[in-house]
């Protein structure tokens, strides 16, 4: 196995076994295990396991690994619809999604995400009428 894809196996185990909240605690966790890392090279490995940062009990933050891809596109789409939408309406076959200025961007990349049009529509209808809007 390369360096690359051991530093990559141990970094999902070093956060089944510990809280690391920041890149900085990684790359110590990993400077410890004898690895050369800066915090270029851990933030590389960071998008490319696609870990996400979950609320610990005590309000902190830590990495976690995605279950599968679909848990983690759904729990990014919610996290982002909730937080920036301001409206949204259907006209026959289009979907009119009005949302805050700072989030159109994260919101146009996970609906560019889905495959079909009808589960991004599905999605947000369900989202939006369990928030109360």
């Amino acid at each position: 196995m390369t360096e690359r894809k051991t530093r990559l196996a141990r970094i999902l185990e070093i956060i089944e076994e510990q809280d690391i909240g920041t890149q900085e605690d990684l790359a110590k966790a990993l400077r410890r295990e004898g690895f050369d890392v800066t915090q270029a090279t851990v933030s590389r490995d960071i998008r490319q396991l696609r870990l996400e940062k979950s609320r610990t009990p005590d309000g902190g933050q830590k990495y976690i690994a995605p279950k599968d891809d679909a848990a983690l596109l759904v729990g990014k789409f919610s996290r982002v619809m909730k937080d920036g939408l301001v409206s949204m309406d259907q006209a026959q076959n289009i979907l009119v999604i009005k949302t805050a200025w700072r989030w159109r961007s994260p919101q146009h990349s996970i609906i560019c995400s889905f495959r079909r049009l009808s589960d991004a529509s599905r999605e947000m209808t369900r989202l939006w009428w369990q928030s109360g809007r």
